[in-house]
């Protein structure tokens, strides 16, 4: 095999094509594995770093293997072009993370050892932080299509860093967006404790003050331990409620706990991240209208749940209500901000 350096130069459009086309294919059945290169190939060797085991939030085995199989399927169809040399073989070098900061890192070092052009991973923000502070010391790009932490905007700190999801600055700007169209003036906020729900409370809590929207009352809760929140919230008499968190499961729990302390009533409005997308799965039918009145900011998407609501306004004070089944085109029939 011959050294790849003489690619170098032309390995990033590459790289940026293959990792557009991450999240096509479906689950597979079989364990992540390394490719065999055909002989006399030159090989540009791509390590993608997964949580394929230890993990929490999502199937580990299913998740992560669909996500190396879609990056093999990309790199598939990138080779039945002419993008490549003809004997050039893009390799991906599957490595697991354990969904740990200290294995990320080592991943990361150990794949730049073995002469790894380019990364891809980790899932979560907390995790790629290593291995992006790592490519940035090797001088190799690292692609993290589900990290979304604003901090890796600072190409200063990760000038190798780029990514193909929005950052969760955005979640912050669509609420805001938000609070101004419906002319809301004050909120509350309750988060979990991920890095990626830091993130978006501390971002939207500055752009909050820069538009003199009030925010008050910002709680943090940990799974299974949500009442002290909801009480506080409640406490506090705000009618918009801002959740953020990385676990439907986590929001399924709290829906019943909010019901009890009357924060699920007509005069209430939700606004929630993309994990509320997933809860009506782990949800019986019903209790989907313990959903009504949440309006969901994901990635590049913005829905409404089946009834369109206005909440308190800056003038009014006394909230309105346009009960209307919504889809997701429609637009909210209301007063906007004058």
């Amino acid at each position: 095999m011959r050294h790849p350096s003489h690619f170098r130069s032309s390995c990033a459009p590459i790289f940026t094509a293959l990792l557009l086309t991450v999240l096509l294919s479906p689950p597979p059945t079989r364990c992540a594995t390394v490719s065999t290169p055909p002989p006399n190939a030159t090989v540009l060797k791509l390590g993608v770093i997964l949580p394929f085991t230890n993990v929490h939030f999502v199937d580990p085995l299913n998740y992560s293997n669909a996500y190396f199989e879609t990056m093999q399927l990309a790199i598939d169809m990138i080779s039945a072009t002419s993008l490549l040399p003809a004997d050039a073989y893009i390799q991906l070098d599957p490595r697991d993370s354990q969904d740990m900061v200290r294995e990320g890192m080592s991943n990361a070092l150990d794949l730049a050892k073995d002469g790894a052009i380019g990364l891809v991973g980790d899932i979560t923000s907390g995790v790629t932080i290593g291995p992006a502070l790592a490519t940035g010391y090797l001088q190799i790009p690292i692609c993290g299509s589900t990290a979304t932490a604003s901090d890796f905007d600072n190409k200063e700190k990760y000038p190798f860093f780029f990514r193909t999801i929005p950052s969760d600055q955005m979640h912050a700007t669509a609420f805001l967006r938000i609070f101004q169209y419906y002319n809301w003036a004050q909120t509350a906020m309750m988060y979990d404790n991920s890095d990626y729900a830091k993130g978006i409370v501390t971002m939207f809590s500055a752009l909050a003050a820069a538009n003199d929207i009030r925010v008050l009352s910002i709680e943090q809760y940990y799974p299974k331990y949500y009442r002290p929140a909801i009480k506080s919230i409640a406490e506090s008499k705000a009618r918009i409620i801002i959740w953020v968190g990385n676990r439907e499961d986590d929001l399924v729990d709290i829906l019943p706990v909010a019901r009890d302390a009357g924060l699920l009533a007509r005069e209430y409005v939700w606004l929630a991240v993309e994990a509320a997308l997933w809860a009506p799965a782990q949800m019986e039918p019903p209790d989907y209208h313990l959903l009504d009145g949440f309006i969901v900011s994901g990635s590049g998407v913005c829905l409404c749940s089946s009834t369109t609501v206005s909440g308190p306004s800056r003038t009014s004070g006394a909230p309105s209500w346009t009960p209307k089944p919504l889809s997701p085109q429609s637009q909210p029939e209301t007063t906007p901000r004058t």
